[in-house]
């Protein structure tokens, strides 16, 4: 550093001041030189110096002094005080002020060269380990970043698996829905033949038992009775026909599944028969489904989005402990043009089974738990059908929207 480093010399005595120029000047130093302290800070003021070379009394100023007042201006100037004071006080006071060393008069040509030259060498150390030490503390904070970086994207790959995970099980549930809705209408298809037969079979008997002299009163009886009977089992049939259909819907869910013109209507309707053995004796459930137009959608992704939004309905209010009146509401109605379903309740907000103030962000993340998929996962269907899902909180009611845009005005309609 010696060959480039700038020294500013202050002395009021001409002769010491001409010495140490001359001597510093022939060691390659650039000098500047000062005989008074007033000079000395409009240098300062001017210019930044490697150090700062002071007598300790000047006529006009305190070596101190200017040493603090070059420290304010560049924390990082070397500073040597020339005395012939060696008291206690004057090393006690150097120590206060920070002084980086002293030349002690009379003072000797190789005694200021090897002086100045060890303290802008220790000065350089310094200021070279402040330098490493500054970027180590970048490079810390570089790293720590990259940290908190890789740990959410950790964090968003797992969510990505869980959510792949779930929807995998969705698939297997459906092709598990699609099997046992097989193995249920295999026996319907001669179940149904059968019974038109017995039907007919009881008119037969009824009219053989007339002409073999039984009384006209007791047949009609026994045929009534007969045919209230084949009516029950009718219904019953029809009732298991509407639960494989039910079934049906959650029998191919994949993303490649066609498109169609879904009555969203007449989904929540069969939906409600698939859920209101749920919902009994814990809540009471209100329907409305107002007319609206049709979507354009993946009928099982949009099942399975209302039955999970549902279901976390029931969950919500199952939750909070001092509803007198547990609710849930299901309606469907246009709302701006768009088709929307909108299901609320008067429970609690579940994450994780805990209820919640967080917001849109515990809902919809990871930790939102329902009994089949996530919200972040109905939210993804819903996306998928081309719609939005939205929650909002008013005056204690949790509203979700279902919003999906009507056949007429999908841009995926061909």
């Amino acid at each position: 550093m010696s060959g480039a480093a700038e020294i500013l010399v202050v002395d009021d005595s001409p002769t010491v001041q001409r010495f140490l120029e001359l001597a510093l000047a022939e060691a390659g130093y650039r000098v500047t030189g000062a005989t008074c302290g007033r000079v000395a800070r409009q240098h300062l003021a001017r210019q930044r110096f490697d150090l700062l070379l002071a007598d300790k009394n000047l006529e006009d100023d305190d070596g101190f002094s200017l040493c603090h007042e070059a420290r304010r201006l560049w924390p990082e100037i070397a500073c040597v005080l020339i005395t012939a004071d060696t008291s206690v006080d004057s090393a006690a006071r150097a120590v206060e002020e920070s002084i980086d060393a002293y030349l002690l008069k009379p003072l000797r040509k190789q005694n200021v060269l090897s002086k100045v030259e060890n303290t802008l060498e220790r000065i350089e150390l310094i200021r070279q380990r402040e330098q490493a030490r500054a970027a180590l503390q970048l490079a810390n904070d570089a790293l720590e970043l990259r940290t908190q970086t890789l740990e959410q994207t950790i964090e968003k790959l797992r969510q990505v698996q869980h959510r792949l995970v779930e929807s995998e099980k969705q698939v297997a549930i459906g092709m598990l829905a699609a099997g046992v809705a097989h193995e249920i209408n295999n026996p319907m298809c001669f179940i149904l033949p059968n019974l038109e037969y017995l039907d007919r079979t009881l008119g037969k008997l009824a009219q053989a038992a007339r002409q073999g002299g039984a009384a006209d009163e007791l047949v009609d009886q026994q045929l009534a009775a007969g045919q209230r009977m084949l009516a029950h089992c009718h219904e019953g049939i029809e009732r298991i026909t509407h639960v494989v259909q039910t079934l049906r819907l959650f029998s191919h869910r994949t993303a490649h599944g066609a498109l169609s013109d879904v009555d969203v209507a007449a989904l929540c309707r069969t939906l409600i028969d698939l859920i209101s053995h749920e919902l009994a004796g814990h809540a009471a459930l209100e329907v409305n489904l107002g007319p609206v137009e049709p979507v354009r959608a993946r009928e099982a992704d949009l099942a399975q989005i209302v039955l999970d939004v549902v279901i976390n309905a029931r969950r919500s209010v199952l939750s909070k402990r001092d509803c007198p009146a547990p609710q849930i509401a299901l309606s469907t109605e246009m709302i701006d043009g768009r088709v929307a379903i909108v299901i609320e309740d008067n429970g609690e907000l579940l994450v994780d089974g805990q209820t919640s103030d967080d917001g849109l962000d515990a809902i919809f993340g990871d930790g939102f738990s329902g009994p089949s998929l996530h919200l972040g996962l109905a939210r993804d269907l819903a996306q998928r059908c081309g719609g939005r899902l939205d929650w909002k909180n008013r005056s204690g009611v949790n509203r979700l929207e279902i919003s999906l845009p009507p056949t007429a005005t999908d841009p995926r309609t061909p």
